[in-house]
């Protein structure tokens, strides 16, 4: 009777008695996602979630061994050889890093580039910097999630809802990204192990890196891949580019350009901005309707198709929206020549 009693009693006790655990441990777990995320956003290293923390820690530590910077996606880290720029420039002294990351998208490209200014002590002359496509999906995973959905002005969501992101295909489609959008925050929020991950690898002694171009390896070039590359070269023609014409005067992006010049201004860096080639028409109507409200003098344009054919080659193709082995060359030459114009322009 005694042990019928006791049995009766725990079965009343132990949902009350694992709700208050369920609580506490639901607490404690919140609270540390809470502080691990508060970390990760503080700590410079550790704020570039899936970025070669060796990389980031090495400019930051030798920021005083380069006169020249280029900050941008995987169209400046995987097709820039800065050896070979150095070369082309050598007249104007440059000792260059390619501080470029793979999906680096517009405000982590921008964000990367802030956080460098504001280091007191460096030499920098000129900043290079590529206009990287507004994509919203992007910027979850590689980003600083709160600060990247931030970022954007009204305006820049009505032009990511509207147009490309997959925001422009069929109801399936946009739910879709809908949902991978959603999943894409949770995953970044809830990744406590990430801080872990990068104080361990941030310890690291890091070698020399962004000295050299690292291309994407090559894709068969099938029927499908050359008739991607024929959309988006007559994407990059002449006539199509001109009919780029969005209102971007209220984007935060231009905006966000505009502070980037003033403290580049202030601390006597000369900024260039940069559009690379092989940008599908969801992202080049976006990047070339900026680019007109920029700065004419500091805008290196390498995206025209009629002007730079070899760019847009299957010869020097490694997938859609990259150059190969070879193209690397090519587009380094090109970018080479046009910031030595650009640099010993009479002002």
């Amino acid at each position: 009777h005694a042990v019928l009693c006791f049995w009766k009693s725990g079965i009343h006790l132990f949902p009350v008695l694992m709700g208050k655990l369920t609580v506490k441990v639901i607490g404690l777990c919140l609270l540390v996602i809470l502080i691990t995320n508060w970390s990760v956003s503080q700590v410079k290293v550790l704020r570039y979630k899936n970025f070669d923390p060796c990389r980031v820690n090495h400019l930051h530590h030798n920021l005083n061994d380069y006169n020249v910077l280029f900050v941008g996606s995987s169209r400046f880290g995987r097709q820039i050889d800065v050896k070979l720029f150095d070369s082309i420039t050598t007249n104007l002294n440059f000792h260059s890093y390619n501080y470029s990351f793979d999906a680096a998208f517009a405000p982590t490209s921008i964000n990367l580039a802030n956080d460098v200014l504001k280091q007191s002590s460096s030499n920098l002359k000129v900043l290079i910097l590529e206009l990287a496509p507004i994509e919203f999906m992007g910027e979850l995973d590689p980003g600083h999630v709160s600060r990247s959905v931030n970022w954007y002005s009204l305006h820049d969501l009505q032009f990511l809802y509207s147009s490309g992101s997959g925001a422009s295909g069929s109801f399936y489609d946009q739910l879709e990204t809908s949902l991978n959008r959603f999943y894409l925050t949770a995953y970044r929020m809830f990744s406590v192990g990430e801080f872990w991950k990068r104080s361990l690898l941030s310890k690291e002694t890091c070698e020399l890196a962004g000295t050299g171009a690292n291309p994407l390896p090559e894709l068969k070039k099938t029927p499908e891949l050359i008739l991607k590359l024929d959309e988006i070269r007559h994407s990059n023609s002449t006539e199509r580019l001109a009919s780029y014409n969005l209102d971007l005067s209220s984007s935060s992006y231009l905006i966000a350009l505009n502070r980037l010049a003033k403290e580049c201004q202030k601390r006597n860096i000369r900024l260039l901005t940069v559009v690379a080639p092989k940008m599908e028409a969801t992202g080049i109507s976006f990047i070339e309707s900026l680019a007109k409200l920029l700065n004419q003098k500091n805008l290196i344009r390498l995206n025209n198709a009629d002007e730079y054919p070899a760019l847009y080659s299957t010869e020097l193709t490694a997938d859609p929206g990259h150059l190969n082995a070879k193209g690397v060359q090519s587009f380094t030459e090109y970018l080479s020549l046009q910031v030595r114009q650009v640099i010993q322009q009479k002002k």
